[in-house]
């Protein structure tokens, strides 16, 4: 009987196909022969050994970027494949390099750094600086009072709505009057905000929302007793307005004057934005937002508690002296957000603002763009607003003007232990987050001579001092500490308005420490959760300042007593900075910016861990593209990000129905799904299904004895246990299956449906080559499209063959068919390069027949080897090996055996 065996790659399974082999090394099963796989060709020798490799490039250059990982910093070069240049180095270890356009993010565990490429170089900004203080104040030069007064005669009814109408006619002409004079003033309490407006124009890094009030202005009543001297603090439309009606003799006719003071003002601004110069590639400018008026004191509501005269002279009603004409009224009260406070008799000591007032404030969230401050630019005293400068002529359309965006916690820092570029935007996993310890007192400091009713600041007690804020996360106390200077002044810290730029932040103290674990709690405030705003606050009644010069406890207490006092842990680290990891979550950027994440553009998958993310598109070399679903690895699965459309990233997220779980963070993308790892080999997920391409080596390989030496082959599930990496190869449709502790790599291949093993070696794959592929091994870098030589090392080793017949059998001849090109034997020349072995067991094998190589017939070429005829040789199984270097020409196509029933009787057993 004559039988033609196929040779198939790799199986290890119970039940094989004939022609399936135990080994095959660096022979590919192509064009229905096996065919040698020739060493990769080098094309270029580094001057040192990276650890991470990736190619930048856009339209016009190709730039090298190499990274030396150390123990606590990575160094980055480029220009790597001719004579590398320094960019700098950064904290920790960079575990993905990523390119969007001509900016590069290394992403390590705590913080992403960027750098630029600009001019023919680059330039490493590290990452993106805290945002600058610009102080805010104003003095009386920039107060701007103005009185008028309207009379008339007739009959006077403190209560009618026609005295109502005149008190707004009256303060509305006064504003008009202020307007024409000054332009751009203000004339209530605003809140005002900053932030970085980057290259895309989008905003990062907020500003504490700073409550804007004027100084106090001394106001002057006459009275017929005595001169009252009436402070009014804080920001009044109107400072006052006075009624009189006096007699006109004994015909009775009365002249009623109504007199009105109103008060505008306007702030003053110093920055330094010098400091920035180096990152003007990415942060075009620093822009001013302000917020509507906040009706602290609003001419529409005018009281109507106007009290009449009374004939009782010398006494005091209400706030003021009367006089002992009847429907005299002095003082009358038109703004109903702030009025007098009377401590004793004729004494007025402080303004009160009522609830809803403040409620006002503590609701406001609307910010609109007025200025913007270029980067390297510097301001002492700059008038804001200034119609000369600011983008409105005045605040009547301000509503108009761009609003500001909600802050996305950008004030953290973020690292991650995964990155991936996909639709122009960078993707984070494995996230952490390292908090902000909190704004200086510098950001709150009133820069002027009053702020409402403090005077000018006082300098700082020369200790240590501390803003501990506490947070809740996920039911976690966590305190982020930040040590201010000696020398800050604060008489107008925490102005009245303080914030923290997270909403989960629950209480600050402001603490000194004197000596070593002996603090003092200044004071302390509990923070509340904006409704609309990314931060907590806290909001003084009256808009009160907070000197922090006097101490909420005057006794010096021990750590241990803060503790049981204000709930801070007595073990707390000084000098440490909370940290925040969410394994089960990732973060996009915003479009074309990987600076900017915001909160919106945050997804969870499952409960579990997530250990890696890949989209099934190739890795192109600047970015990946497609509508196709983002796949996130977890420890409970897989799950699907579908895209979305327009500001809607991704639109829902999907889990898998797959039972197969991934047990390590390797993804590879390829035209029929993403590969990754899972308990029993590798797979390839596509949509909902999943199917294991490495079933025929799923099993543990049989032992095989070859005249008495042991052949130990490796187990696959082992293998892959301690994988360094999945590799698509596009030429030849193939997944390479990286491990550097093994001397090979198994090599899956889509159209032959084989496995193989690659002595190729491979460290990792330089990214951003597609479509070419290219890897590294030490400091050579391999083009896997091209051969490095035209000698190949190839070995198989066939599985035991049966014939169809598990019975004993004669085999009589076998010729492996093919062609060999520059046959030559890295054997000794008495040892079988080509053998036939047979075995009874399956395990036990014999030499039968074989070819040694002498050295004359070395480097020689052969079509097929016929291992001659064979009377002697009964088995119940077969199988033949073959090691040998041959040139990349050779073909192998199958192997043909006569074989012949050791019985004629088949009757017999």
């Amino acid at each position: 009987m004559k039988k033609s065996i196929d040779i198939q790659g790799i199986s290890t399974t119970s039940l094989y196909n004939e022609g399936d082999c135990a080994e095959a090394v660096n022979v590919r099963k192509k064009n229905g022969a096996l065919h040698p796989v020739t060493p990769r060709k080098v094309i270029k020798e580094l001057d040192r050994k990276y650890d991470i490799i990736v190619v930048h490039s856009n339209s016009d250059y190709e730039n090298w970027i190499g990274v030396i990982l150390e123990a606590e910093k990575s160094t980055i070069y480029y220009n790597i494949n001719n004579v590398a240049i320094q960019i700098g180095s950064v904290s920790g270890k960079i575990n993905s390099i990523q390119q969007i356009g001509n900016t590069l993010s290394f992403v390590t565990e705590d913080d992403i750094y960027y750098a630029l490429y600009t001019e023919n170089d680059y330039k490493l900004i590290g990452v993106l600086p805290e945002l600058p203080v610009i102080q805010f104040g104003s003095d009386d030069a920039h107060l701007y009072t103005k009185t008028d007064t309207s009379s008339w005669t007739g009959g006077v009814n403190p209560d009618s709505e026609e005295i109502e109408l005149h008190v707004k006619s009256l303060v509305y002409g006064i504003i008009n009057k202020i307007k024409e004079e000054n332009e751009s003033v203000l004339f209530d309490g605003h809140l005002i905000r900053y932030a970085f407006r980057l290259h895309d124009n989008s905003l990062i890094k907020h500003s504490p929302p700073i409550l804007l009030l004027p100084g106090i202005e001394k106001v002057k009543h006459e009275s017929k007793y005595k001169e009252l001297e009436h402070e009014f603090g804080g920001i009044l439309a109107a400072k006052y307005a006075t009624l009189k009606a006096e007699s006109g003799g004994s015909s009775g006719v009365y002249r009623n004057n109504l007199s009105a003071t109103i008060t505008a003002y306007s702030v003053l601004l110093n920055y330094d934005l010098s400091t920035l110069n180096d990152f003007k590639d990415i942060i075009k400018s620093v822009d001013v937002f302000l917020s509507p008026a906040l009706n602290l004191s609003n001419i529409e509501n005018i009281r109507k508690d106007i009290q009449s005269g009374q004939e009782q002279p010398n006494e005091v009603y209400h706030e003021y002296f009367w006089t002992p004409f009847p429907l005299i009224a002095e003082g009358y009260k038109i703004v109903k957000h702030i009025h007098p406070v009377i401590e004793a008799a004729g004494k007025f000591v402080k303004t009160q603002i009522p609830l809803e007032a403040i409620n006002t404030v503590k609701e406001e969230s609307l910010f609109y763009h007025i200025r913007s401050l270029e980067i390297g630019s510097e301001g002492v005293d700059v008038k804001f607003p200034d119609v000369a400068k600011d983008l409105i002529p005045n605040l009547d359309n301000l509503v108009y003007q761009e609003q500001m965006s909600t802050d996305s916690f950008s004030h953290h820092n973020i690292g991650a232990g995964n990155a991936l570029i996909y639709n122009s935007r960078l993707h984070l996993s494995d996230i952490k987050t390292t908090f902000f310890k909190g704004f200086s007192p510098d950001y709150f400091q009133w820069n002027g001579n009053r702020y409402n009713d403090v005077s000018a600041a006082e300098e700082l007690l020369t200790v240590p001092r501390y803003i501990v804020v506490e947070l809740n996360v996920d039911n976690v106390k966590k305190y982020a500490i930040s040590e201010y200077k000696a020398n800050d002044k604060e008489g107008a810290f925490f102005s009245a308005y303080f914030s923290y730029p997270d909403s989960r932040a629950t209480r600050f103290y402001v603490i000194t420490r004197q000596i070593p674990n002996i603090l003092r709690c200044i004071f302390s405030e509990e923070l509340t959760a904006h409704n609309s705003l990314n931060i907590s606050y806290f909001l003084r009644a009256n808009y009160k300042t907070r000197s922090t010069n006097t101490p909420q406890i005057g006794t010096i207490h021990p750590i241990t007593d803060l503790a049981s006092m204000f709930k801070i842990p007595s073990d707390l680290d000084w000098d440490k900075i909370p940290t925040y990891k969410e394994q089960n979550k990732i973060r996009v950027s915003e479009l074309n910016n990987p600076f900017y994440f915001p909160a919106i553009n945050t997804y969870m998958a499952s409960n579990g861990e997530i250990l890696n993310m890949a989209a099934n598109v190739m890795n192109v070399s600047d970015r990946n593209f497609g509508m196709y679903p983002l796949y996130i690895a977890t420890t409970q699965g897989f799950f699907m990000l579908s895209v979305g459309s327009g500001e809607v990233v991704y639109s829902n997220v999907t889990p898998s129905s797959s039972r197969e779980v991934p047990v390590l963070g390797l993804l590879c993308p390829t035209p029929y799904g993403i590969a990754f790892v899972g308990q029993r080999g590798i797979y390839i997920i596509n949509g909902n299904e999943t199917t294991c391409i490495t079933l025929p080596v799923e099993q543990f390989p049989e032992s095989m004895v070859l005249d008495g030496d042991k052949k130990q082959l490796v187990s696959f599930r082992e293998y892959i246990k301690t994988l360094s990496a999945l590799i698509y190869n596009p030429t030849e449709n193939e997944l390479i299956i990286v491990n550097k502790d093994y001397g090979f790599n198994y090599v899956y291949c889509f159209d032959t449906r084989n496995i193989y093993q690659s002595t190729e070696r491979i460290d990792y794959e330089v990214g951003n080559t597609y479509p070419k592929l290219l890897v590294a091994e030490g400091n050579k870098i391999k083009d896997y499209f091209q051969s490095g030589t035209n000698v190949s090392h190839i070995e198989f080793t066939l599985r035991p063959l049966y014939f169809g017949i598990d019975e004993v059998k004669k085999l009589q001849r076998a010729i492996v068919r093919g062609l060999f090109y520059q046959v030559r034997s890295n054997l000794p020349a008495n040892k079988a390069f080509l053998a036939l072995y047979g075995s009874n067991d399956g395990v036990n094998h014999t030499l039968l027949r074989g070819f040694g190589m002498p050295a004359n017939v070395q480097g020689q070429d052969y079509k097929d080897f016929d291992l001659g005829l064979m009377t002697r040789s009964t088995y119940r199984n077969y199988f033949l090996s073959l090691i040998a270097d041959v040139d990349e020409e050779t073909e192998i196509r199958h192997i043909d055996f006569e074989i012949a029933d050791s019985y004629t009787n088949d009757k017999m057993r």
